[in-house]
């Protein structure tokens, strides 16, 4: 087995962690437009992107920073791209350069893209959702919507999508929605600031870059503070994230889109009857796709420069090219919602049915008997009056003639 400087290929160190972490903070210190040129940038790695019949390129990208992955580029966020058509023709269709002899052998474990499929306004974190495609393969994923509507207080606790504040901070940055992950880690960035003094660098607001307040992992303090409040929040599956952010409700409304299935292929030659012909026909093309990107051209001449044979100079480039289409597999979507189990006028709906199942009663019922009460309130009333009028009259016979 290969090793480079004690790691060993293949098998994940804590050495390794540890290293891929500190190079993480370092860059980091540095400024966002700094830390996006060190990053892998579009217009390196597109050779190919078209989306359903149309031709597309890196103005149809926005570019976001990620802690973990470095350079994200996000599709369809701005304008949207719609389709009417179901199926692989009719969706996204990437091919992309790894870029591979960028990569540092001691700390990537695996050569590839992470994908994430996710709403327009909804912030993607790859770390925790979304596939790996792997280099030098074709893969097809198949996707379809998916939306859960929430009723809120008093049925349900649930925040809207444009909940912003102290529960997202992502907002202040870009105009993102509201997500319980959004909430989690602002919750995070929160206590990070109250308890360790220093800022999560994925969140940089910009009330915290105008103040004096320093991104984590500073001083050997700060470090052992933030990497120990972040195994309490990411780390330690046996917390409960409820009781330490009880106000990271979901998403009252959420709309995502659901991979239902994903098709890998190994990208294999470009067939002829002869081998000649088929080494031929195959250096051809990928000297095509190297004119759609000056670093694959590079990286290219650079491997014919070292004299490999055309075989292996083609099984390399193919290595170093991944292909990936994103699809819907069927144009319509599963909605699912919350509705009352009982209103007021359910409740009064079933007495109503329950008196008159068991006892015979209905609302006329209630209604002749209120009847019934009044006209025997209005009966002894007249009685009562009779009675005085005729005891009165009885006194009046009795009293002497004298005393008239």
């Amino acid at each position: 087995m290969e090793k480079y400087k004690g790691f060993t290929k293949g098998k994940s160190t804590e050495s390794e962690f540890d290293s891929l972490d500190d190079l993480r903070q370092a860059i980091n210190q540095l400024s966002t437009n700094n830390t996006s040129l060190l990053g892998h940038q579009l217009e390196d790695m597109l050779i190919r992107c078209d989306y359903g019949s149309k031709q597309c390129g890196t103005s149809n990208f926005t570019a976001m920073f990620n802690y973990a992955f470095g350079n994200c580029y996000s599709f369809n966020e701005g304008a949207v791209h719609k389709t009417n058509r179901a199926g692989p023709r009719y969706g996204l269709k990437l091919m992309l350069f790894t870029e591979i002899h960028e990569y540092i052998p001691t700390l990537a474990g695996s050569t590839g893209f992470k994908v994430v499929v996710h709403d327009q306004n909804q912030v993607p974190f790859p770390e925790e959702e979304g596939f790996h495609v792997a280099s030098g393969f074709k893969t097809l994923i198949g996707a379809k919507r998916f939306e859960m509507k929430r009723l809120g207080y008093p049925y349900y606790d649930c925040h809207p999508s444009s909940t912003s504040g102290e529960l997202n901070l992502y907002h202040r940055m870009f105009p993102k929605s509201y997500s319980r992950s959004v909430c989690i880690r602002s919750c995070y960035q929160n206590e990070l600031i109250a308890k360790c003094g220093c800022y999560f660098d994925e969140i940089p607001t910009p009330e915290i870059l105008s103040s004096d307040i320093q991104a984590c992992s500073i001083n050997k303090s700060r470090e052992q503070c933030s990497t120990d409040l972040y195994a309490k929040y990411f780390d330690d599956s046996a917390i409960d994230i409820d009781v330490i952010c009880p106000n990271c409700h979901p998403v009252c409304t959420q709309k995502t889109d659901r991979q239902t299935d994903r098709q890998t292929y190994r990208q294999t030659d470009r067939q002829t009857d002869r081998q000649t012909d088929r080494l031929q026909n195959e250096a051809e093309y990928l000297e095509s796709l190297s004119q759609k990107s000056d670093s694959f051209k590079r990286w290219f001449q650079s491997l014919e420069a070292k004299n490999f044979s055309r075989e292996s100079l083609n099984e390399k480039a193919r290595y170093a090219l991944v292909e990936v289409q994103i699809f819907f597999d069927e144009l319509n979507y599963e909605y699912v919602y919350q509705k009352q189990a009982s209103t007021p006028t359910d409740v009064i709906s079933n007495l109503g049915g329950q008196l008159g199942l068991w006892i015979g009663m209905s609302l006329l019922s209630v209604f002749e008997y209120f009847e019934l009460l009044g006209r025997l309130v209005i009966f002894g009333g007249r009685r009562l009056r009779i009675t005085d009028i005729r005891r009165q009259s009885r006194d009046l016979e009795s009293i002497p003639v004298q005393d008239r």
